[in-house]
């Protein structure tokens, strides 16, 4: 993992205010004691670089997502747990050397408001030898929110007289975020005193639709105001990626979980949670 790439993970989880909008947070693999099989909780996810194709002639990417839930989970079975999220999220889109409107190429970023955000998936576990822990998780979490900022640039490589970087006006459009993602994991518990700490490691796969609808809006280029408008559809090119986490279980009621992702996103994700 690069330096920096480390120091954004902590920074994201330290500004956590709040899931993690879905990955393999873990669940652990043993049936609720004591009737404890509801769970009620905050999670939030900051995404902070995630490769997408389909756009631009050099560069298209998600500049970043967050989003902050409500979880509400319940235990059927160490092996079934349902979870369903409500909350609100952001997006950021970047499209470098995309041919606008007959103008030329240009690089455009479009920044969504913050919107309702849901989801919800099953998630389970289960004992292996040597008291190591396994599981897995499947998701699916949505966005659709209003493009609230548009930046229209010209990084011209050979004329530097003709680079420019300017903000749209009238701006229209909706950004619409759709994932599907399945993980799964070991873990190695820990027991401590009134607690339990549980590192994990874990693949994924995840299939992201990031879709650009009718975005509209006003700037100033050729010499004249323009009015462009602009629709595409992206996906995420890496489809596998790492996770790695740590969930703490206090007293068996109180969960706090912090993950990191690596290569298919840079992804920073904190969760806390009470069992009744």
């Amino acid at each position: 993992m690069k330096p920096w790439h480390a120091v954004g993970l902590v920074v994201g989880i330290v500004f956590t205010a709040g899931p993690r909008a879905d990955a393999a947070m873990l669940t652990l693999p043993e049936d609720p004691k004591g009737g404890s099989r509801l769970d009620v909780g905050v999670d939030y996810e900051n995404i902070l670089h995630r490769e997408l194709d389909g756009l631009g002639a050099s560069d298209n990417d998600v500049k970043r997502f967050d989003a902050a839930y409500l979880r509400v989970q319940y235990a059927v079975h160490a092996m079934l747990n349902g979870y369903a999220r409500i909350g609100s999220g952001r997006v950021t889109h970047r499209i470098e050397d995309t041919f606008v409107n007959g103008i030329g190429y240009r690089d455009l970023t479009f920044e969504s408001g913050r919107a309702l955000a849901w989801g919800g998936g099953v998630t389970g576990g289960i004992g292996l030898p040597w008291h190591f822990k396994g599981g897995y998780d499947l998701n699916y979490h949505t966005l659709t929110a209003d493009v609230q900022d548009v930046t229209h640039a010209n990084d011209d490589a050979v004329d530097p007289l003709a680079r420019f970087n300017r903000d749209g006006s009238n701006i229209s459009g909706e950004l619409r975020w759709r994932e599907v993602q399945a993980a799964a994991w070991v873990a190695r518990p820990i027991e401590l005193d009134h607690a339990k700490l549980i590192p994990y490691v874990g693949a994924k796969w995840s299939r992201l639709t990031l879709d650009d609808n009718d975005v509209r809006y006003n700037v100033t280029d050729a010499g004249t105001t323009q009015t462009i408008t602009f629709d595409g559809s992206s996906k995420n090119v890496t489809r596998w990626g790492a996770v790695l986490g740590v969930r703490i279980v206090y007293d068996q009621r109180l969960v706090i979980v912090i993950e990191g992702h690596e290569i298919d996103d840079e992804a920073a994700i904190g969760s806390v949670s009470w069992r009744f």
